[in-house]
């Protein structure tokens, strides 16, 4: 019976690594695909703010998504990511694909770009519309106005498209021509607007004032690029010489 023991010891310690070699071979049996599925699905889970999302359960998906789909090749994981953020029904998150997403950034990252000057949003239908064309820049000078809608670039749809999807078609060498089809208060036309080279400044401010001596300063902040973080300052310590008392810094529809 003394020698029991042992034995019932040893077998549990032989159990219990037998138990942690299988759960370390079904960790590596998680292919590269569904990692990239889970890390998509963790950063949602984790940043957004809706934490209903959106009626779906976050948690149920993940489960099926693993089971159910068809993660064999990445292409296939891409389109299931897509499916999965689709259901969020929000058009401001969206999947991109590293090599379009390298493409984006490094568009957006410079000052000095050739495109048409359009500061871009969604409307309430989720169609691409007009905040502002930049002032001076080749869509104001074409006639683009705000508040128009964009529903086609180069005759492409722009409905489920991105932000960043419609600034990438919109831009192009100096000198070529770009046609955008616009919907201004249920009338449809077509702009044809000639890409130029200019220089983004994404900084406007200036001071409200509010009475008794109160001045709000106000700072609109429209893209991050080179230049962002320099001319911010410049605003913000401009305002603070006017004698401001508070600051709005305005990110809306920041691209």
């Amino acid at each position: 019976r003394r020698e029991a023991m042992p034995r019932v010891a040893m077998r549990a310690a032989v159990g219990a690594v037998v138990a942690m070699a299988v759960a370390a071979s079904d960790a590596e049996a998680i292919t590269e695909n569904q990692m990239l599925y889970l890390e998509a699905w963790r950063a949602v889970d984790k940043a957004y703010v809706d934490k209903t999302f959106n009626g779906v359960n976050w948690f149920k998906l993940r489960e099926t998504g693993l089971k159910n789909d068809d993660l064999d090749d990445r292409e296939t994981t891409y389109e299931v990511i897509r499916a999965m953020l689709a259901k969020l029904d929000d058009p401001f998150t969206r999947f991109l694909e590293p090599e379009k997403y390298s493409s984006v950034t490094e568009q957006t990252m410079k000052a000095d770009v050739s495109g048409v000057g359009i500061e871009m949003g969604f409307d309430d239908d989720k169609k691409i519309i007009v905040v502002a064309p930049t002032p001076g820049g080749p869509a104001s000078e074409a006639g683009v106005k705000a508040k128009d809608l964009i529903y086609a670039v180069d005759g492409a749809p722009t409905v489920d498209k991105s932000l960043y999807e419609v600034a990438e078609e919109l831009q192009g060498p100096q000198g070529s021509k770009v046609t955008l089809s616009v919907d201004r208060g249920g009338k449809q036309s077509d702009i044809v607007v000639q890409r130029k080279r200019y220089t983004v400044v994404p900084v406007t401010s200036t001071t409200c004032d509010v009475g008794e001596n109160k001045k709000i300063g106000y700072v609109k902040l429209s893209a991050f690029n080179q230049v962002s973080g320099a001319k911010t300052k410049e605003a913000l310590k401009a305002l603070k010489a006017e004698g401001v008392n508070s600051y709005v810094l305005d990110l809306r529809n920041n691209v």
